[in-house]
């Protein structure tokens, strides 16, 4: 910030978890019922093209006049009856890099709605922010909360036939522990140990939130530990394991409602799911709930890194469903009918403006930034104090974003 010219930051949050979705209001109603089931989280990531960017991970909702999120899309398109059968085609604005193993994966936005429809977490956030049991059945703490208990619902099994058990699940959690991405995010554990559905977490310091972990968030996510075994990324693995591995870390195995098809890296290629008729909350011989989900029979996610492509890509048909950040884009949704905008407040990541903040001529452009203000000016006064200037994202944002503020 020395010298005569500098810029700071003035930090924002999308009001709306920095996501849109938009989809067309004539496709088939069993487009837009899947779509609850396996669309409750995504974003955008590199495709704004105002100065704010960013991206989020969210539930839907529709009320844009308080900002809250109801986590319900409550437009007409969702009412009926849902019909099964059909084909979902999501625009999504990046690949992911080392797909598709939690502790490997950098995660694009999109591959969180990748990662949900092709396995399950073990808790949910609903939509007041409480953490829920989804493929565990009950946590509680010990009474000074440095262990938790997990029971994990009986008698689901992974597409490839092993069974979720605590062992599974203490699998996944040494491999997100171990590595190297997810590893610093799991320090506060010190320990695990499973049996039968039963697995217990041990943390290093008393931890109320210690499901919070274990969320719909990457390594919440539970894969096979049998696939896992084969795969030489695998940090619990031995050199001598690793060497002899041969399996496909792209072709995950899940216990989610689609399972893998196929999947070719890069813009305009696609990840593809079909429906798991086996799914544990479906209707096949074993059924833990017996809901008859998914209703789809097919997910291709399409990687359209062109914020203008993939948008056209909406409007002409070629794709049911998108996502962005770009508040100039989503602005040209708005009101318009033929399309349901779902927006969303959960999981709103920080993005930035920067502001001239120095006064006199830049030495190293050769050009001033406009009038020479004293170091200690209102310029200033708005790096310290961003709320002080809350028109500033909300013009660059159209609406769609307010100040962080540190809160």
């Amino acid at each position: 910030m020395g010298g005569k010219s500098g810029y700071a930051d003035v930090a924002t949050t999308d009001k709306w978890g920095e996501h849109e979705l938009m989809s067309r209001l004539s496709k088939l109603l069993a487009t837009m019922m899947a779509l609850a089931l396996v669309a409750a989280a995504c974003g955008s990531s590199g495709d704004s093209t105002d100065s704010t960017g960013g991206g989020g991970e969210t539930d839907t909702s529709t009320d844009v006049s308080t900002g809250d999120d109801t986590g319900k899309d409550t437009s007409a398109a969702e009412a009926g009856d849902p019909v099964r059968g059909g084909k979902l085609r999501y625009g999504i604005e990046a690949d992911s890099a080392n797909p598709w193993v939690h502790y490997a994966t950098s995660c694009a936005i999109s591959c969180r709605m990748i990662f949900k429809a092709i396995s399950d977490p073990l808790f949910m956030t609903d939509d007041k922010g409480e953490i829920q049991p989804f493929l565990v059945d009950t946590s509680e703490p010990s009474a000074d909360f440095k262990t938790w208990t997990l029971t994990i619902r009986d008698g689901i099994t992974f597409h490839d036939g092993t069974p979720l058990d605590g062992a599974a699940v203490k699998y996944n959690i040494d491999a997100c522990r171990k590595s190297p991405l997810t590893g610093p995010a799991f320090s506060p554990i010190a320990d695990t140990a499973a049996t039968g559905q039963t697995v217990t977490v041990t943390y290093k310091n008393p931890d109320a939130l210690g499901p919070a972990l274990l969320r719909d968030e990457v390594c919440g996510y539970m894969f096979s530990p049998a696939w896992m075994k084969t795969l030489k990324n695998n940090p619990l693995l031995t050199d001598a394991e690793k060497a002899a591995a041969t399996g496909d870390p792209a072709a995950p195995v899940g216990v989610g409602p689609f399972t893998f098809q196929s999947y070719t890296p890069g813009n305009g290629n696609a990840f593809v799911a079909v429906r798991n008729a086996d799914y544990w909350r479906g209707d096949g011989p074993n059924s833990v709930t017996n809901e008859g989900l998914p209703y789809l029979d097919e997910i291709e996610f399409v990687v359209a890194v062109d914020i203008q492509g993939r948008s056209n890509g909406l409007k002409s048909g070629e794709f049911d469903i998108i996502h962005t950040a770009n508040a100039d884009e989503v602005s040209k949704y708005e009101g318009d009918d033929a399309f349901t905008l779902l927006k969303a407040d959960a999981y709103a990541e920080t993005s930035y403006i920067l502001l001239n903040v120095g006064a006199g001529e830049n030495p190293t452009l050769a050009r001033g930034p406009g009038p020479a203000q004293p170091a200690d000016g209102p310029r200033r006064a708005e790096r310290q104090e961003p709320d002080q200037h809350p028109e500033l994202p909300q013009s660059a944002g159209r609406g769609h974003r307010h100040p962080a503020g540190g809160r």
